[in-house]
């Protein structure tokens, strides 16, 4: 497996004072497109783009990542969608949607590599 990802967003939830990171396999890329006279962009994706998921835990208490931290902020000002993020992989176990008990369509746990 590859030893690398692409940042796609860091996704804060306030409720369960968690954050976590969102990633793909590959970079995405995106074309612009002209329709009716309107112009539009839209995501180019291959058949074999995953996306990842990587709860982020604090180093010191063990617990998730509280979304006031000053590694989020950091890792917010760091990060662009598309820039490649080395030494973490996704995995292929899918995330389960915690209510429903359903996997998450092409949505995979992220681990360090």
């Amino acid at each position: 497996m590859k030893n690398s990802v692409y940042f796609r967003r860091l996704a804060i939830n306030e409720q369960y004072k968690t954050v976590s990171l969102y990633c793909s396999s590959e970079p995405l890329t995106q074309s612009t497109f002209n329709l009716d006279g309107l112009e539009f962009a839209a995501r180019k994706q291959t058949q074999d783009l995953k996306f990842g998921l990587l709860p982020l835990i604090d180093p010191k208490t063990g617990k998730s990542l509280d979304p006031k931290h000053p590694n989020v902020k950091t890792l917010q000002a760091k990060y662009n969608v598309g820039d490649e993020m080395v030494g973490i992989r996704i995995t292929d176990v899918p995330v389960v949607n915690r209510e429903t008990g359903e996997e998450i369509p092409n949505l995979f746990w992220a681990e360090p590599a």
